[in-house]
């Protein structure tokens, strides 16, 4: 038996050796058809083996498997579920018998090379992980029997797997790859060792876990770490899991590290599959305690530390899941410096790509309501937010949740400014009966010491806004806020000085829609914005673009309210207003537009509005009025020359229709006694829009009832014609312009003549041309001058018509004038000339010439009588006004001025001709030519200068008749002969009398030998001794001082001027028979003369001179002779003769009649100022000598000598 039993023994042995050596010389190959069916029946997949199989079971089990894959199920995206390079395994058993009849199993190595795994879920809800049923079963049975083995794992080894998942329906995709791991296992129950690395979305993470024994009810050991980031992110978990089937749980301690802050965001961008590098650096170290207590649905987290930086939170809670989730919390940060973290999510968020918010879903893929099943309290806390370098403070929101309403019971903070907020409020969940959505309501409450402040800390910019405003701020509102709408209700607050009550809505929509009530109080929008002066050029620089603007309107409704008192714009006073209307889909309908007392003017207007977002269109109709413009004067504050206050009252309609390319106007209005309308059309440029202006065809009518009020209302600058005088104005015209030509044809009416003018301009700037032609008609020139208001009186009444026509043409500031030609009266004119309006002060140079000009026609009378009959003067009236010379500093140029003749009653100035010059306020008279009383006349001087004004005269008058010089003068021709006469003056004052006054000079005047007419002193001297008789006397008398003629060989006088009076030196003029002497003196500042002498007979020295004297005003002067002395000798000689014939020639008795005078030769005395005799001709000098001789009656009166 013994032996049977040792054979036996022998044999089992032999057995059991061929049973583990042989697999050894198989070729396993010759099966793998064999095993892939196998394989492929028990998973219901095809499986495929490419490669070599290879199973040997001593020294020990070890298996290897080449290239093997698994189909995936119909309809799967990959082809192949499961994919291997290759699956090397090596088990040890202790025993032979223990591999055959259970026991202890060392897995030496199990290593998966290149593994790819392909999970994918269907649209149909098939996924493609599940094996058949009856599989199933087997390997529920399988892994039943396996459990009972003691199995060992030395080195699991994963080489460079991947798993996939791809869910069909919701095309969710997540893929982990290069996994690497390595895993340690005592037994099936642990401890476990399993270290490893992977990438999931470009994120590399490194794991180290260990995993006590799973003993049941029993607390299993767990610690996790893990890193990321190059290890710059570190999380750590430590504690223990409870495995109960009925209940797991779990407690332990949660610590998560970042070497900056910036790495936490960094490393969920990567989990979230963004490629961006890592661009986050806050560069704050932050770190996260967490002690979690998690058992079943409820989470306990209690000793929350979080540090960000210097920032320290702490905080606890629980929350607790299931159909009903509460949680209660609260959270406390000591404070928060937000100023290095902003810029940094500012470009976090810049290079982040737009994500969709993914609301819960439920099983059946409705939206998951969690605030029905939401209860608990939150409590968060902030002592300090530093923002922009300023700290907020007593920050604090306070949240409750129940029976789905999430409330808000406190929400407020402190903010730089003085400024708080506090907010109360609630959000309930949708209502289906009542179709709303969720919704925000509360009331909100805003207070600011110093809104500035506050907006300045928010960096909201208000440096446009002036030092002085946005000071006190208050606002309360109710506010609710849905998913489609936003409402500000029940208004009401306060700014600075504004007091505002309203609403405000906005519909959340694609296209914004608005709703506003408001009633606005105190509003200065000037006081609001800092008044800045741009220079022309940058302000007509700068361009609008309507069409924008327009197209803005085209984006969003609004349905606007807004009443307005006591309202402050552009300097304009409104003391109320309203506004009304209707934006909706890009068409507008302004209703009402209204502004009562706006700086006295009362607007109404009404408006409409289409097409914004493509073809803007408009439509305005307006009015205003107003008793006086006297409140618009005072708000505009300009330096126009138009007196508003002036114009009386006003009213005003018009009407506008445009597009962006064309506008049609019709403007009516009166403004006191004027009339203003304009009717036309407005183009915009060539391919362009509003505002600029293409071309332009403009209708005006100007009408006033009178030049006088016109002239009072505009300030016009010029006198106001008298009531006589006065005359309708009206201004029609059409106005053309294009881009760069505009075209004038219109008349003026004024003064009883017109005024027409036509022409073009063409261009802008240095290279724009003008070319008009200018004709002015008048039927009557004095009618029409006075008519200009100027105070024209001409001797003549009718002086003729006045026509006059030019033409002005120019390029640029630089105007050519010519073709001057016309009558004005009974002159004709002609001419031509240029202007430079470029030059710094206007340049004018003019040629104009002049037919004859009767100037006496043009003047008013010399002479007025008094009642008196005596005459009153009409020169020498010098004004002590100031002069205003201030247009001489304005302009420069030259005139040259000449004329046929200039005729002042009887003087007459032939072919006068000059030029005069104004250069730096000084006004010369060079080259003054021309013919005086038959003589040659120069003139030249200067007039005006800086300071006080200076005059300067040279004048010389060569070979002129004495002749012609005293019939001009004084209406008598008593002296033949020439004459020259030279001065030079000087004067310098402020006004008329101070330049008379300050006249200084010198001068003389040399006469040639002449006839001295109407007496005849050689005859006189010859025959007065030889009288015999009275008949032969009075014959001799009458012939000698009623005519004829006496030489003289002429003389001259020098004279000087001084402070205004002229001296002349004494005249001492040789006659034929007679001597003279006579001195003069001309006071220009009285306009008078003082002139004496005498005349004596040289063949007679005994008889007396006859004394002349000349007395009063210059152009009328009144003439006195002396002749009593001659009277007394020449009727002694008369009685002498008469006694010397009675006694026969015989002497003795000369002297009864008394002693002849001596002719000492001296000058009689001057008449006294009782003496008036009225002025006299020489040529009744005899007349007079022969009454006072023989004091004749009125009867013996008829007896005159003939005239010669």
């Amino acid at each position: 038996m013994k032996k049977l039993a040792i054979g036996f023994g022998i044999l089992i042995i032999l057995l059991v050796g061929v049973i583990l050596i042989v697999p050894s010389f198989l070729n396993w190959n010759e099966y793998k058809t064999q095993i892939e069916q196998t394989a492929s029946n028990y998973t219901g997949r095809d499986v495929k083996i490419k490669g070599d199989i290879s199973l040997s079971l001593l020294p020990m089990t070890a298996l290897s498997v080449k290239d093997v894959t698994m189909s995936n199920i119909e309809g799967g995206k990959a082809e192949n579920i499961l994919s291997l390079k290759s699956l090397d395994i090596q088990v040890s058993f202790p025993s032979a018998l223990s591999s055959i009849f259970g026991g202890r199993v060392k897995v030496k190595k199990f290593i998966l090379v290149d593994p790819i795994v392909a999970l994918e879920a269907l649209s149909d809800g098939r996924v493609n992980w599940v094996l058949d049923a009856q599989i199933d079963a087997q390997g529920a049975g399988t892994e039943k029997q396996a459990t009972t083995k003691d199995i060992s794992l030395e080195n699991f080894q994963i080489v460079n797997g991947q798993i996939s998942f791809e869910d069909m329906a919701s095309k969710q995709m997540e893929l982990l790859r290069k996994i690497n791991t390595n895993v340690q296992a005592d037994s099936i129950k642990g401890p476990f060792v399993i270290a490893g690395s992977a990438r999931y979305k470009g994120l590399g993470i490194d794991l180290d876990l260990k995993l006590g024994k799973n003993r049941q009810g029993k607390k299993m050991p767990v610690t996790l770490a893990l890193l990321t980031l190059d290890k710059r992110v570190a999380a750590k978990v430590i504690g223990g899991i409870i495995f109960n089937e009925k209940s797991p749980s779990f407690t332990g301690k949660l610590e998560m590290t970042a070497r900056d802050a910036g790495d936490i965001l960094n490393a969920v961008d990567r989990f979230k599959g963004l490629k961006n590098p890592d661009h986050v650096k806050i560069g704050q170290a932050f770190a996260l305690d967490i002690v979690v207590d998690v058992r079943g649905d409820k989470i306990t987290v209690n000793e929350v530390n979080m540090r960000v930086g210097q920032s320290r939170g702490q905080g606890n809670g629980h929350i607790t899941l299931g159909e009903k989730v509460n949680i209660q919390a609260e959270f406390s940060i000591n404070k928060l410096d937000i100023d290095p973290l902003l810029p940094v999510l500012e470009e976090y968020q810049k290079n982040r790509p737009n994500e969709t918010a993914l609301r819960p879903q439920t099983e059946n893929g409705k939206a998951d309501n969690i605030v029905n099943r939401l209860s608990g309290n939150v409590d968060l806390k902030l002592g300090a937010l530093k923002y922009n370098g300023k700290i907020a403070s007593q920050i604090m929101l306070k949240l409750f949740a129940k029976e789905g309403i999430i409330g808000i019971s406190t929400l407020q903070a402190r903010m730089p400014g003085g400024a708080s907020l506090a907010f109360k409020g609630q959000i309930t969940p949708p209502d289906a009966l009542e179709k709303t959505g969720i919704a925000l309501t509360g009331d909100m409450v805003v207070k600011a010491s110093n809104l500035r402040g506050m907006l300045d800390w928010l960096k909201l910019d208000t440096a446009d806004i002036p030092a002085g405003q946005l000071t006190q701020f208050s606002y309360k509102s109710g506010l609710k806020v849905t998913s489609d709408l936003m409402q500000l209700y029940e208004m009401n607050g306060k700014l600075d000085a504004i007091h505002y009550q309203g609403g405000i809505s906005y519909a959340i929509a694609p296209r914004p829609s608005y709703g506003i009530t408001l009633n606005l109080k105190n509003l200065n929008l000037d006081s609001y914005v800092i008044q800045e002066k741009k220079p022309l050029n940058e302000t007509a620089n700068e361009t609008i673009d309507l069409k924008k603007i327009f197209a803005q309107l085209s984006e969003f409704d609004v349905n606007y309210t807004i009443a307005l008192s006591n309202i402050t714009a552009g300097g304009f006073k409104i003391r109320s207003g309203q506004l009304n209307g209707l934006l909706l889909d890009g068409e507008l309908d302004a209703k009402t537009i209204r502004f009562n007392d706006v700086a006295g003017v009362n607007i109404k207007a009404s408006g409409r509005g289409a097409n914004f977002g493509s073809k803007p269109e408009f439509t305005l109709t307006l009015s205003a009025d107003a008793k006086s413009l006297a409140g618009l004067q005072r708000n505009i504050k300009s330096d126009y020359f138009i007196d508003l206050r002036k114009l009386g009252d006003m009213k005003l309609t018009a009407s506008l229709s445009s597009t962006l390319e064309k506008m049609d106007v019709d403007i009516k209005s009166h403004f006191g006694v004027k009339k203003l309308n304009v009717i036309g059309t407005i183009r915009s440029a060539t391919l362009k829009k509003f505002p600029d202006i293409g071309s332009a065809s403009l209708d005006i009518d100007l009408q006033s009832t009178s030049l006088a009020a016109l002239v009072d209302q505009l300030d016009l600058g010029m006198a106001k014609p008298r009531a006589a005088d006065d005359r309708p104005v009206r201004l029609r015209g059409r106005i053309k312009t294009s881009s760069d030509i505009v075209d004038i044809d219109g008349k003026i009416n004024i003064a009883a003549g017109e005024i027409l003018i036509i022409g073009r301009k063409k261009g802008k700037g240095k290279t724009g041309t003008v070319d008009l032609a200018v004709d002015l008609k008048g039927a009557e020139t004095r009618e029409f001058i006075r008519g200009l208001g100027i105070d024209f009186k001409p001797s003549a009444k009718k002086l003729g018509g006045i026509m006059l026509k030019m033409n002005v043409a120019g390029v640029g500031d630089k105007y050519v004038i010519k073709n001057i030609a016309g009558d004005v009266g009974p002159v004709k004119l002609s001419g031509s000339g240029q202007i430079n309006m470029a030059a710094i002060k206007p340049v004018f140079d003019f040629n104009i010439k002049a037919g004859d000009i009767p100037l006496h026609d043009f003047l008013g009378k010399e002479i007025k009588t008094s009642k008196s009959g005596e005459a009153s003067k009409s020169y020498g009236q010098w004004e002590k006004s100031a002069m205003d010379l201030s247009l001489f500093s304005e302009y420069e140029g030259r005139v040259r001025i000449s004329a046929g003749s200039l005729t002042y009653n009887k003087y007459i100035f032939e072919n006068p001709a000059f030029e005069a010059i104004l250069k730096d306020g000084l006004l010369s008279a060079n080259n003054f030519t021309g013919r005086l009383f038959g003589g040659d006349v120069a003139l030249s001087g200067t007039f005006g200068g800086a300071g006080r004004p200076k005059m300067a005269l040279n004048m010389t008058l060569k070979k002129a008749s004495l002749s012609a010089a005293t019939t001009s003068s004084a209406g008598i021709t008593p002296v033949t002969g020439f004459f020259d006469m030279s001065g030079q003056f000087t004067g310098e004052g402020m006004s008329q009398y101070g330049m008379m006054s300050s006249l200084s000079g010198t001068g003389k005047v040399i006469a040639s030998a002449g006839m001295v007419k109407g007496i005849d002193i050689p005859g006189l001297s010859n025959k007065l001794l030889d009288m015999t008789n009275d008949g032969a006397f009075l014959k001799l008398l009458g012939g000698a001082l009623s005519g004829g003629q006496t030489p003289y060989k002429g003389g001259q006088s020098n004279f000087v001027a001084k402070d205004g009076k002229i001296q002349f030196s004494p005249f001492d003029i040789e006659l034929d028979g007679a001597k003279s002497n006579v001195r003069m003196a001309v006071d220009l500042l009285t306009w008078t003369i003082r002139s004496d002498g005498w005349l004596g007979l040289v063949d007679h020295p005994s008889a007396p001179p006859i004394g002349v004297s000349v007395t009063g005003d210059i152009s009328h002067p009144r003439i006195t002779y002396k002749t009593d002395r001659l009277k007394k000798f020449v009727g002694a000689k008369i009685a002498s003769n008469l006694l010397q014939q009675l006694i026969g020639k015989e002497g003795g008795l000369e002297g009864i009649f008394g002693s002849q005078p001596k002719g000492d030769g001296t000058s009689p005395p001057i008449a006294g100022p009782d003496q008036k005799p009225e002025p006299q001709a020489v040529e009744d000098f005899g007349k007079r000598m022969l009454e006072k001789l023989f004091e004749k009656t009125s009867g013996e009166k008829d007896n005159k000598p003939p005239k010669p």
